[in-house]
């Protein structure tokens, strides 16, 4: 999918550089099979300029794009139940071979538990709609033929625990939609100047920052999901303590999101990390302390100070590398040559 405006400048680029690919690659693109799809407002003098200029006349907008429709109507319900009524048909695929437990167990974790992962990776999907993919899942699991129901002896919640507490280590739904999103949101956190976070930041926290309550649209709440998420393992590794607020930000304890308790006073309340620290002898500040936060001297005398000047960065505190990963978290949670499409 490329993207760009409709003026002859970006159409003309876009069109030398396909015709760079093909000279470079050999490989033709289909024209038959591109589409061009343009916002609502675009004028019809315009759509036919553009269509001339790439030499494609198909307009797009109702295909689909990895499993999901290139445009999303307000009833998203439907749009997503495609997605197991795919998983139900995969499994009953499967129901008339003899599987043994250990088969059935690799394909339910490889194969039908990751068919949604496209459409969770971007959007937060009902509760309702989840519970239907799990309840695909557990007549897998437990079923032998597609028309004789068998009873579930164990439930699902057990069998998403570790092997060591009695489970499987099947994926939760609704928490691995979660922690998906969640990863979205920690690439946004930690590569704010990165394409994706400029223009997904740029629309919609234009006037505030990413971790400031906001909303706006479907897939944008999505995002948030992951965030509040986020919130719960999120914590600050402290360097210079520049970008560190004392009150608001968690920063005392290198293993669970600690911040000190409030309420601050008007000449503390925008009071920095920095603030604490010596920086000629790079020593926390006693007096600062002492005068600010007595009652956690001993926890910040804890945490040590870099002797080189490192920056302020955020850490995901579940794990000892501070980095995000879903796998992890659904883990502990658990207990834990074709054609082109064109947006214009």
């Amino acid at each position: 999918m490329f993207f760009c405006k409709t003026n002859p400048t970006c159409c003309g680029a876009l069109s030398n550089i396909l015709k760079k690919y093909e000279l470079a690659s050999g490989q033709s693109i289909n024209l038959a099979k591109s589409a061009i799809t343009f916002s609502s407002k675009t004028p019809q003098d315009i759509k036919r300029r553009v269509k001339l200029t790439l030499l494609i006349d198909n307009e797009g907008g109702i295909g689909k794009y990895l499993g999901l429709p290139e445009h999303l109507s307000r009833r998203k319900r439907n749009i997503f139940s495609s997605i197991v009524d795919r998983i139900r048909q995969r499994s009953h695929s499967w129901s008339s071979k003899f599987l043994s437990s250990a088969g059935k167990q690799f394909l339910l974790k490889v194969v039908l538990s990751a068919m949604p992962s496209d459409a969770m990776t971007c959007f937060k999907l009902s509760a309702s709609l989840c519970k239907q993919i799990q309840s695909v899942l557990t007549r897998f699991w437990w079923d032998t033929k597609q028309d004789e129901k068998k009873m579930a002896w164990v439930s699902w919640d057990k069998l998403t625990l570790p092997k060591n507490a009695g489970g499987l280590v099947f994926r939760e739904i609704e928490e691995f939609n979660d922690a998906l999103l969640a990863k979205l949101s920690w690439r946004i956190l930690k590569e704010p100047n990165s394409f994706l976070s400029r223009v997904l930041l740029g629309k919609n926290c234009n006037s505030s920052s990413f971790l400031t309550p906001s909303s706006a649209s479907h897939g944008w709440r999505g995002i948030l999901a992951g965030k509040e998420l986020l919130r719960k393992g999120l914590g600050w590794s402290a360097g210079q303590g520049d970008n560190i607020n004392v009150w608001s930000d968690a920063w005392l304890s290198p293993l669970i999101p600690f911040l000190p308790i409030g309420p601050p006073t008007l000449d503390n309340k925008a009071l920095l990390v920095s603030d604490l620290i010596c920086h000629d002898l790079k020593m926390w500040d006693i007096t600062a302390i002492r005068k600010h936060l007595p009652q956690y001297e001993d926890q910040i005398r804890k945490i040590t100070i870099n002797v080189l000047p490192l920056k302020d960065y955020m850490v995901w505190l579940p794990v000892k590398s501070g980095q995000y990963h879903q796998d992890k978290l659904c883990a502990s949670q658990a207990k834990l040559t074709s054609g082109l499409t064109l947006g214009l």
